[in-house]
């Protein structure tokens, strides 16, 4: 009798285990995560998912002249991070989604004003005038700027044609 449980109940194991390891999708939850948002995305807050060029313009918002993504949404600095470092990782980074990717300037722009750092997942982000560029979750259309201020440590990344300097955070470091 007791050999009759050990199997039944190993058998009940076993077919749990392969249920919950089971590759398909059949409405319940999975341990893998979504696909990144595509650049083509013109709503989605992204860059390219390869870390590729990106294009990066800059566009009239009811604030002045401020710096956009491919995507046309404006571009942010945080104060917190340093001319090598983001502090912008894990939740702070879905609100706050960095420009990842090598910046292809538009007209106005000066490639010189543009870098790169390494990100902690190894992703290559966008710096401009060494400050790290990041789009923010909130902004939904491309005339947003809901992120500028947030905290008083993000500060919408501003460009003034005429002198070719940008007003965004202080160049502290």
């Amino acid at each position: 009798m007791i050999k009759h449980l050990v199997l039944v109940a190993g058998t009940a194991g076993a077919l749990a285990l392969t249920a919950c390891s089971s590759s398909g999708d059949k409405g319940g939850s999975s341990t893998t995560p979504p696909p990144p948002a595509s650049s083509t995305t013109s709503s989605s807050p992204s860059s390219t998912p390869a870390g590729g060029a990106v294009a990066v313009s800059v566009a009239k918002t009811s604030k002045g002249d401020a710096l956009v993504g491919p995507n046309g949404h404006v571009l942010y600095t945080y104060d917190p991070d340093t001319a090598t470092k983001s502090s912008c990782d894990g939740g702070c980074a879905t609100a706050w989604p960095p420009l990842v990717g090598t910046a292809q300037p538009g007209s106005g722009l000066d490639a010189s004003e543009f870098g790169t750092i390494t990100r902690a997942d190894g992703s290559m982000q966008v710096t401009y005038e060494h400050h790290p560029l990041y789009y923010y979750a909130k902004d939904t259309d491309s005339e947003d700027v809901y992120g500028d201020g947030v905290g008083g440590t993000w500060h919408l990344a501003e460009h003034d044609e005429a002198s070719g300097a940008s007003s965004s955070a202080s160049d502290g470091y």
